[in-house]
This record gives structure tokens, sequence and C-alpha cells, in this order.
């Protein structure tokens, strides 16, 4: 941890926050902590978090406590995502899982995450003002596996 470290999280097996600029991570859904080693990881990754969510009615995530820090200006998101199933049309209630996605008010400010359909990760946020600006990876980026 270093003074712009908003939220750092090892998960190993608990939801604690090693930064000091925001408070713990509660779990919401059907979620579980698990060796990595259980999910095809390289001994040594330590845990992984395990999201449930297989239906459109489940919604499994973590939640950080808002604070001044995460309006972030200049900010880097590091994470690690194994997704077993994503949808491939804008409709499939799967088609775009979030890394992190920072709501307020109602709307999201900004969000991270892969496409389904053209298989390409996201990034967007929300202007002051109004409207949404987005940038992508070229297609193909997300690679789905059967």
């Amino acid at each position: 941890v270093d003074d712009n470290t908003v939220v750092l999280l090892h998960l190993d097996d608990n939801y604690s926050n090693a930064s000091s600029q925001t408070g713990d991570v509660t779990g919401k859904g059907n979620l579980m902590l698990m060796p990595a080693t259980e999910v095809d990881f390289k001994a040594g990754f330590g845990s992984v978090l395990y999201l449930d969510n297989d239906a459109r009615s489940d919604s499994s995530y973590l939640e950080i406590p808002d604070t001044d820090a995460l309006d972030l200006e200049t900010w880097t998101i590091e994470g690690w995502m194994n997704i077993l199933s994503i949808g491939v049309a804008l409709e499939e209630w799967h088609f775009n899982p979030k890394l992190v996605v920072k709501g307020a008010g109602g709307h999201c400010n900004y969000w991270v995450g892969p496409m389904g359909g053209p298989r390409y990760f996201q990034v967007g946020y929300e202007r002051q003002g109004g409207g949404w600006d987005d940038c992508w990876t070229k297609p193909g980026t997300v690679e789905l596996t059967k």
C-alpha cells in the first residue's frame, strides 16, 4: 500500500481493505473465497473470489464504502477475471460483466468490464455536465472458450 492506493484486497479469507482511504468490503449475494489452486490458477496465487451469478435474478458483487478517494482523477485498476459464462448478444443479461463500477445517484460514474459479443474490454465514464465517453480494446481481445 502507498499513498495512492485506495483499495487493495488480498482475499486471504476475508474482505479487508489494506488501504486506509476507504473501509473494508462487504460481500453481497452468493460468493465465496477459495484457494486459487481449486480453480486452475497457479499455486502461490493465494485465494480467489468466486461470484455465482448464474441466473438473471442473481447479483453477486463486492461493495466498497464510498469516499472522496473513489472519485478518481488519475487511476489504475488491476484485477483478474475468469468468466465462466458470458452473453454474446446485447439483450442477454450476462453480456457485460463488470470488474468494477462506481455508481452515484442511480448513475454509473465509471465502469470497467468485458463485452460479450464483440469480445473486447471496455472502460467508460460519465462526463461532467452529462453524456458518456468510453474506450475499448480491439474486438477479439476477450477470448471465449468452451
